[in-house]
């Protein structure tokens, strides 16, 4: 999980044999610092768009996950990054992103 100006960005790389499509994602941030979650973006396709200024974020619940399922889908043996945009930029810790996929798996990284 690294920042890049009014973002945090996770590399998501898929290592099965078959396509992977996120089916849910838990964002934990700092109000106090980043004032407000916007988009997330999925390589260059809108995913979600939280607009809150509370911590935290889920998806798809309370938040509606965005676009077509081809578009939180990464292809087998194949990355995307995860990009979450906020107001301001994401400084201090700490940060925990949990994205979900359909076959069952979930990633947790933290900052």
């Amino acid at each position: 999980l690294t920042t890049s100006g009014n973002a945090l960005l996770l590399d998501l790389t898929n290592n099965t044999a078959g396509n992977v499509v996120i089916d849910a994602m838990h964002i934990e941030w700092l109000p106090g610092t980043a004032t407000r979650i916007l988009d997330q973006l999925l390589d260059v396709n809108q995913i979600g768009n939280a607009n809150e200024i509370t911590s935290p974020s889920d998806f798809p619940f309370p938040n509606p996950l965005a676009g077509t399922i081809g578009w939180r889908t990464i292809a087998a043996s194949s990355a995307k990054t995860l990009t979450i945009n906020f107001q301001t930029a994401p400084g201090g810790s700490p940060y925990v992103v949990i994205v979900h996929f359909d076959i069952g798996c979930q990633v947790s990284v933290s900052k």
